[in-house]
């Protein structure tokens, strides 16, 4: 058992009997949030270990920024999966917006337990179009788009496009897998975008959609992994 807690004076020598007791007792700081951590230890000392409970993390500073190597006590490596986040779309969507316009019901919201976390969206959506036309797809992470070819010309950047030699009448299936980089411990919202250069883009839907057997509804899914450095 320890002997409770001390507060150590700057410069003061230990004993065996500091290390064999107090500092057993608080070798680990604990802290409700990365906010409150950031008010306590305003400059952090390479190899100090915090747990934040709100993320149920272990944490050490490395000299220039705050490292997970733990979760729920199970020592993690670079590209553990820290927590998985994922929103299905079951209902249909259709548009002839020119203009990159939401995807409604196609986002989802996630908080990285640290800044210097990754994470992989991987999203998949059953789509069909009306004519000879070229639907175009971004992803975006709040208001800004991510995951885009170069700029070339007038030639429309996007994350992935579909455009058919000709118009189909049943689904087609087409996504993206895109590792971002966030930076952040806010709460975080990935969506998709999409447009048309002409005619009707349909989601989840066969182009006629008329109510009988042979046509039918699908789902679209996007999902988020966060993954440790």
């Amino acid at each position: 058992m320890g002997s409770g807690f001390r507060t150590f004076a700057s410069g003061e020598v230990l004993t065996s009997s500091n290390v064999q007791n107090f500092l057993m007792d608080q070798a680990v700081m604990v802290f409700a949030g990365t906010a409150a951590r950031s008010s306590a230890i305003a400059s952090p000392e390479e190899g100090m270990i915090t747990y934040d409970t709100v993320t149920d993390l272990l944490e050490v500073f490395n000299g220039s920024k705050y490292k997970a190597f733990a979760s729920m006590g199970t020592a993690t490596t670079s590209g553990s999966i820290l927590q998985v986040v994922s929103t299905t779309k079951t209902d249909t969507f259709t548009t002839t917006s020119t203009s990159y316009t939401d995807l409604t019901g196609l986002s989802l919201s996630i908080t990285p337990a640290s800044t210097s976390s990754l994470v992989l969206v991987q999203c998949q959506i059953n789509h069909t179009v009306s004519g000879d036309i070229a639907a175009t797809y971004q992803l975006v992470r709040g208001s800004t788009a991510i995951g885009l070819g170069d700029a070339a010309g007038s030639r429309t950047r996007a994350t992935f496009g579909f455009s058919p030699a000709s118009g189909i009448a049943q689904t087609v299936q087409g996504g993206f897998i895109f590792l971002d980089t966030p930076s952040t411990t806010s709460a975080t919202t990935y969506k998709v975008q999409l447009r048309t250069n002409s005619g009707t883009l349909s989601i989840n839907r066969t182009q006629a959609d008329t109510d009988n057997s042979t046509n039918y509804r699908s789902i679209s899914t996007i999902t988020a992994f966060e993954v440790s450095a």
